[in-house]
């Protein structure tokens, strides 16, 4: 129950997390969300967007989601006070052997 898989899409995670790998976890809800600061996690925005990010607790009481690869990232490679709605950080990795 709870489980969720998503491919990656873009290069933000990368050396660890490439374009077409799959990952997966459990999702987090409410207070559970703080177990999952400082995870590379799939993340359910209040707003419907859904990222792949590692969640950092800010300065205040927010979360900020940051990607791993800044050189190659979108245009964004912090996303400052985000309203998480769900989170799962990554227990399953995989990717395809060429």
């Amino acid at each position: 129950p709870n489980a969720v898989v998503m491919i990656v899409s873009n290069d933000d995670m990368r050396p660890f997390y490439w374009p077409g790998d799959y990952i997966g976890g459990k999702m987090r809800y409410g207070d559970a969300i703080e177990t999952a600061v400082n995870k590379d996690c799939i993340v359910y925005l209040k707003n419907g967007e859904r990222f792949f990010r590692r969640l950092i607790k800010n300065t205040t009481e927010g979360y900020n989601l940051t990607c791993l690869n800044p050189n190659e990232a979108t245009a964004e490679p912090v996303l400052y006070n985000v309203e998480i709605d769900s989170v799962a950080p990554v227990i399953w990795h995989r990717w395809k052997d060429d």
